[in-house]
Formats: C-alpha cells, sequence, structure tokens
C-alpha cells in the first residue's frame, strides 16, 4: 500500500469519517485498514506524534428514536474465555427485565479474542475455531423479545480482525436480531433525549485523573457534548463528572484473567445503569453502578459528588 493511501486515510480520520466510510470511499476490507492504521500508528509515534487511531468516532451517531427512561452499561464480558461468567450476564439481563430497561450497551471486548502468537493467552479460550466461537456468544447470551443490546469492538474482539481478517462481533449480530453491532472502538448513539458515547478504551490514556481528561476532551470534538461517556478496558470501576458530562469506567463481567493476575490486578464486576428524564427540556441524569459478589448478590455502590474510584 503507498503513501497516498495512508495519506487519504489520515485526512478522513481528520475529517471525523468511521471506519465503515472509510472503507467504503477507499475500498478496501476491515483487515485492510487496520494494516493501515497501525503502520499509520508506528510512523506517526516515531516522529513523536500521536493519532487517535483506534478512538474513530462516527461522523453520524447511531439514533435510537426514543426516549429511554433507564439504560444498563456492560463491558469485557470476554466470551468464551475460560473465566467468562455468563452466569452474571444472565443475572443481568434479569435485573434489566424486572426494571424495565430496553437498551443493553457493551463497551466493548464482547468476545475474549485470537492471540495464536501470544503466550499470555495461549490456552485461554473454552472453544476452538471461529465457527465455534460465533455459535458459542450466540447460545450463551441471554435473549429477552423486550431488551436490544449494542455492543462495539474492544482490542480482544479486534484480535481476529488482525489475525484471520474476520470482524467477528459483526458476524455474531447476524445470528441475532436483538443484537446491534455499533463499530469500532468509538461510538455515539443518540436518543432524542440523550448523546451516549462508547469508547473500549487505550493503554495509552492511563488509569488516572489524566485518563478521564482526555476521554472528556475527544468528545468534544464531537457536533454536541455527550451525556454519557462509557469506557471499558481496564476492568475497573470508576467515575468522574465534568460540565454536566457523566463518565462511567464501566467494570467487567469475567472473573480475572491470568495476564491480570501476573500484574496483580483483580477484575471488579459490575455493571452501570442510568436513570434518564426530561425537565423543562433540560435532561437529568442519574447513573447508578452497581457490583455484583461472588454469591451472586447485587448491591449498589454509593458515589458522592463527582469522583469515584473503585476499590
Amino acid at each position: 500500500m503507498n503513501d497516498k493511501l495512508f495519506d487519504n486515510i489520515k485526512t478522513f480520520i481528520e475529517f471525523g469519517y468511521n471506519p465503515e466510510k472509510i472503507c467504503s470511499i477507499i475500498g478496501i476490507s476491515d483487515a485492510e485498514l487496520l494494516g493501515c492504521l497501525q503502520k499509520i500508528q508506528m510512523d506517526e509515534k516515531r516522529k513523536n506524534r500521536y493519532i487517535l487511531i483506534h478512538n474513530l468516532m462516527h461522523s453520524n451517531p447511531y439514533n435510537i428514536f426514543e426516549n429511554p427512561s433507564k439504560i444498563c452499561i456492560i463491558s469485557d464480558t470476554h466470551y468464551f474465555s475460560i473465566k467468562d461468567r455468563p452466569d452474571i450476564i444472565k443475572l443481568i439481563y434479569s435485573y434489566c427485565d424486572d426494571e424495565g430497561i430496553k437498551h443493553v450497551f457493551c463497551a466493548g471486548d464482547f468476545t475474549n479474542g485470537y492471540y495464536p502468537k501470544h503466550l499470555q493467552y495461549n490456552n485461554d479460550n473454552k472453544v476452538d475455531g471461529i465457527d465455534n466461537m460465533i455459535d458459542y456468544v450466540v447460545n450463551k447470551h441471554p435473549f429477552r423479545k423486550n431488551i436490544m443490546f449494542y455492543t462495539i469492538s474492544g482490542n480482544h474482539d479486534l484480535s481476529f480482525l488482525r489475525t484471520r481478517g474476520i470482524n467477528i462481533c459483526r458476524e455474531i449480530v447476524k445470528y441475532r436480531e436483538d443484537m446491534v453491532y455499533l463499530g469500532h472502538n468509538k461510538i455515539s448513539v443518540k436518543f432524542n433525549n440523550l448523546l451516549l458515547c462508547l469508547s473500549h478504551g487505550n493503554e495509552r490514556y492511563g488509569r488516572g485523573e489524566k485518563r478521564y481528561q482526555r476521554y472528556y476532551k475527544d468528545y468534544l470534538t464531537a457536533s454536541e457534548k455527550p451525556d454519557i461517556i462509557a469506557l471499558g478496558h481496564i476492568h475497573r470501576s470508576g467515575y468522574r463528572k465534568y460540565n454536566d458530562t457523566h463518565i462511567l469506567q464501566t467494570p467487567a463481567l469475567v472473573d480475572t484473567p491470568k495476564y491480570l493476575l501476573s500484574k496483580g490486578i483483580c477484575s471488579q464486576k459490575g455493571f452501570w445503569t442510568a436513570d434518564i428524564s426530561t425537565v423543562d427540556e433540560n435532561v437529568i441524569i442519574s447513573p447508578k453502578l452497581y457490583e455484583i459478589d461472588d454469591g451472586l448478590g447485587i448491591s449498589r455502590v454509593k458515589i458522592k459528588g463527582g469522583y469515584y474510584d473503585g476499590k
């Protein structure tokens, strides 16, 4: 691939085009685009510059034409990992059913990925073969006729593009009418009364206060200020509020994998909900964090003010 192609891709990124639109304009596949993005990222790093390659944002948000009173946000389910917890996801669905929640969003790492050359991930998957992995998720993920599920790709999901040229999330939703694949990593969802931004996350943003600040600044480039920014990736919970934008660091729904244990990190298990109401044309959002214990009890975590970091 030539330098002109790379320059065109960088231009499209600067204009805020999403990956699907870039592929359509240039006439390349998802896997080819991902390869180009990795090459561009390496070149920019050598020049001491940084382009938010994996945080491409949809220029046009995914629209859901209704006013939800409540939504649920989960992340890092890591389906078909030897550490996955479909029982917890079923529990959350039962909770959503009881609470009348009709929309569940996943902030990436819906699957455990495919890393044939990485020793730390060897033998981490319950099933072998792409078809078996897809079947596993299709059959294990809960179904409720009144609940829609939306997911973005995380770094583990994107490993299939790098190694096999397959977008596994897109393949999974073909077999489930209650599922929607929103796109790569950084996506906006627009309700009539709410703008929700989903981003899986990036290690380069760190784990402290600057992490929240950088994500907030990223999304200020959008056409309007988001009401909620939901993050995943680090298997921890956290919360910040900047200028009426709620930033929800979403915990995982998987037992701690070997790779994180080797770093001394334990996965927190839980999920967020957000109550949404409109008063005098002002949107009022009340986020709530819930932890899930090993006895499968659900307990709400009290958050005071605009700051919280998980234990």
